[in-house]
């Protein structure tokens, strides 16, 4: 199991495995302190990574880092070009979608 660090755009921190990924209705949920669920609006994260992430058979040992909102944008950015989920390439991009992401 994964721990993701979410940073909100007031700065409070939070931390927990990701419960649910629904960045196409523009909310991820994540469980905090192993009793609460959190629901996050993706317009309201400034970042979101998860450390030591092995999605692969090909993925290091020891994981590596993911940019949770990367992985967001791109999934949506495919689901326009392949009109999954009654998106289409005229589908408006979300707030967060605009934001340039932080340099690291």
């Amino acid at each position: 199991m994964h721990f993701t660090k979410v940073i909100t755009r007031d700065g409070r921190e939070y931390s927990g495995p990701i419960w649910t990924w629904r960045p196409w209705l523009n909310w991820v949920e994540v469980c905090v302190d192993m009793n609460d669920i959190v629901r996050f609006s993706l317009d309201d994260i400034e970042s979101m990574v998860t450390e030591g992430a092995r999605d692969t058979i090909n993925s290091p040992l020891e994981g590596e880092t993911r940019d949770e909102l990367e992985r967001a944008r791109y999934e949506l950015k495919q689901a326009r070009i392949h009109g999954w989920d009654n998106f289409t390439l005229d589908t408006p991009l979300f707030d967060w979608e605009t934001r340039v992401p932080p340099r690291n």
